[in-house]
């Protein structure tokens, strides 16, 4: 690993069934302990010691240390606009699940 790079976990796979079958289910992270739980068409808040009880299967990490050049393209607007290219994650204490759907699609990937 190259010094100077930092990673943050942003959603992890579990599989259920054998080699030959099976589902796979998505966790995706919000915050620290507000994660979603995808299966088919369900979508439901989890939090961070139920993913920690799964047998994971696949870890996707995004890198948070970037060239200067690049972490300088990302400008937070004025209270109230909308002109950003920013996204704030969700406080999952304020938000039905619906909400969440939308507010995870929105975050980058």
């Amino acid at each position: 690993m190259m010094e100077g790079l930092n990673y943050t976990l942003k959603s992890v796979i579990v599989h259920y069934g054998t080699a030959n079958a099976g589902h796979y289910v998505t966790y995706r992270k919000l915050t620290d302990n507000c994660w979603l739980y995808a299966s088919d068409d369900i979508v439901r808040i989890a939090t961070r010691e139920e993913l920690e009880r799964q047998q994971i299967y696949l870890l996707y990490y995004e890198r948070q240390t970037v060239p200067e050049v690049l972490s300088q393209r990302c400008t937070t607007p004025p209270h109230g606009d909308t002109a950003s290219n920013c996204t704030t994650p969700p406080n999952c204490d304020r938000m039905t699940p619906p909400e969440l759907v939308g507010a995870a699609d929105s975050l980058p990937s």
